[in-house]
């Protein structure tokens, strides 16, 4: 049984206090190493939720999926802890959660065990950087009436819905992946030059900076289906009309 220790009127020295009490404690009581488990139930101990009803409950949310996969992988030590990748796959399964904010909230539990002296490497899991993601799938759906075989089967493949994308699509063989890298080069003049024809330069940047390594980290990622569909972003000659009608608008209001 825990013996009770006065921690002062002062609530944030108190919650300093305590959780300088309970770090001492859970090393003493762990001395062969903290579990996954054990990092998610004394963060809960030692914070307190967030005052808005929104922000407790998602906070809740996302601690129970941490607890449910660490549960499930055989609560590993913590310098044995499942891939981040793993993680979002297992996520993605859960008919209902789709919940990816648990790796942030991950970061910060691994954060505070680090800031209070429990811990001392740096977090295995990394930011999600989703936005990477999207804006590769807008370029994928824009260079894809470009492109050619095989490239062409990339791009569709990154376009689909599947969530089990098959492995076989990433060739290793170095002729085809220079087939693929010449093809991308080709698809990308084409679709740079109907971009600025279609008045979306900020696009062209992020077009041109898109490597054949992107396509399969897009391609093989077990969060891709989450950013779908990309926002099709459709470049006719409709279109660029009327965005160019708009812009002689602006110009002859101004």
């Amino acid at each position: 049984m825990e013996k009770e220790l006065p921690l002062g009127c002062d609530r944030d020295a108190a919650l300093t206090h305590y959780q300088s009490v309970q770090r001492d404690r859970m090393i003493a009581a762990h001395p062969g190493g903290l579990r996954a488990l054990d990092l998610v139930l004394q963060f809960q101990r030692c914070n307190t939720l967030p005052v808005e009803r929104h922000g407790r409950s998602r906070r809740n949310d996302e601690l129970k999926v941490l607890a449910e996969f660490f549960s499930e992988s055989g609560n590993p030590y913590i310098n044995c802890l499942p891939s981040q990748r793993q993680f979002e796959s297992w996520v993605i399964r859960q008919d209902a959660v789709r919940n990816f904010d648990s790796v942030r909230l991950f970061r910060m539990i691994w954060g505070f065990f680090t800031k209070h002296g429990y811990i001392d490497s740096e977090c295995p899991w990394k930011s999600i950087g989703q936005h990477r993601e999207r804006v590769t799938l807008e370029l994928a759906d824009i260079l894809y009436p470009y492109s050619l075989s095989p490239l062409k089967e990339i791009l569709g493949a990154l376009l689909t819905s599947n969530s089990e994308i098959s492995h076989a699509i990433v060739s290793d063989d170095k002729a085809a992946r220079a087939m693929i890298w010449d093809a991308l080069g080709t698809s990308k003049q084409a679709a740079r030059i109907a971009l600025a024809e279609s008045f979306r330069n900020d696009l062209i940047p992020a077009l041109l900076d898109l490597s054949y390594e992107t396509l399969f980290e897009v391609l093989l990622s077990s969060t891709r289906i989450k950013n779908l569909p990309p926002g099709k972003i459709i470049l006719r000659e409709q279109k660029r009309t009327v965005i160019a009608s708009l812009r002689q608008k602006v110009t002859t209001d101004e």
